[in-house]
């Protein structure tokens, strides 16, 4: 079982990392970790509950292209997750629940880039039957973690819907979460103890354990760190 993605939520005065893998492979392993605390905490809540019918497995029809998730539908009027430029440190932190729970979803981090298990060297598309989340690992009524997602300015968001039933349906969707105001962390010493759990601090994976091109705000360019595999791995060993 999925913890319920509030459960996983933070609050005001926590301090996390964000995780970005820049190389994942053996024995190359390479990340950049950016430290925040977060000053305002603001819920978020979204549902789709008018969305097109899937076709039955197999059928034409039975999955959809990626698009973004628009406060008119999927693909329609502005994009939920927009972050502007104004707000360089805002950060949204949710998850997606669906239902029924034969229905699934395909997650884009950034847009065109689809997040891909690191098992598998081809990239998924839509109507595979993996790298994909259902209705059962991440229900409508309680979305779960296995839909955790983080959004901040100059990253994109996609998704892709399946029908993996043997009925045509109209799927529901709901985003659940909470959006942050943050402060950066500039010490690599706070950093490293955080990594090293002196300091309580969570730890946010962005993207996913797959490689991305990832953009940041400019205005993050002097908080970011650089640790490989090695470093990481002996921090955690001198906790």
């Amino acid at each position: 079982m999925y913890k319920p993605i509030q459960n996983a939520l933070l609050d005001e005065n926590d301090q996390f990392l964000l995780v970005f893998p820049k190389r994942i492979r053996a024995g190359e392993m390479a990340i950049e970790v950016f430290g925040f605390k977060v000053l305002r905490k603001f819920p978020m809540i979204y549902l789709y509950n008018e969305l097109s019918e899937l076709q039955p497995y197999g059928a034409e029809g039975y999955y959809t292209d990626f698009k973004y998730l628009g406060d008119e539908g999927l693909g329609e009027g502005n994009d939920i997750f927009e972050i502007f430029e104004e707000y360089p440190f805002r950060i949204y932190h949710f998850s997606i629940g669906i239902k029924p729970a034969f229905v699934g979803y395909y997650k884009a981090i950034p847009s065109g880039y689809t997040q891909t298990a690191f098992a598998f060297k081809v990239p998924t598309k839509p109507g595979d039957l993996h790298d994909l989340i259902t209705g059962k690992e991440s229900p409508y009524e309680n979305p779960t973690v296995a839909g955790e997602t983080i959004i901040y300015h100059k990253l994109s968001f996609n998704i892709s819907l399946i029908n993996l039933g043997s009925i045509s349906v109209k799927p529901f969707l709901k985003v659940l979460g909470a959006g942050y105001d943050v402060a950066p962390i500039r010490d690599r010493g706070l950093i490293e103890d955080m990594i090293k759990r002196k300091v309580k601090a969570k730890f946010l994976t962005v993207g996913g354990l797959a490689e991305f091109p990832f953009s940041i705000p400019d205005e993050w360019k002097d908080y970011g760190f650089s640790f490989s595999r090695k470093d990481f791995e002996n921090l955690l060993k001198r906790w």
